[in-house]
């Protein structure tokens, strides 16, 4: 691209990244999404798409991201490493530990 091309239409920002509240950009989901079981802290990879189709789908409370359950046996609801939600809430757990923690985004107005 011409130079003042770029000076006229400057990229805003790249196309693979999202903007997060706190962090600012950070890339967007993977084609897959990392989930880890608290209980036996083995991993499952869930195609993108399935994870957000059900994130849409979901009309409870949005601080909570889709879950799935384990199976492995444990009977036990597993949480993302990392997610960006539809809505803007940003998920990551803490391999270690298992727990969750949501940040939500911040007002627009």
């Amino acid at each position: 691209m011409k130079n003042w091309l770029k000076k006229l239409f400057p990229r805003k920002k790249p196309s693979s990244l999202t903007h997060h509240p706190e962090k600012g950009l950070l890339p967007k989901n993977p084609d897959q999404i990392t989930y880890l079981c608290p209980k036996c802290k083995r991993t499952e990879e869930i195609p993108t798409k399935v994870v957000l189709h059900f994130d849409l789908l979901d009309s409870g409370d949005p601080t909570y991201p889709p879950r799935f359950e384990c199976n492995h046996g444990c009977n036990v609801l597993m949480t993302p490493l990392k997610f960006t939600g539809d809505l803007g809430y940003y998920y990551i757990t803490n391999p270690k530990t298992g727990k969750m923690k949501t940040i939500a985004p911040k007002p627009r107005f």
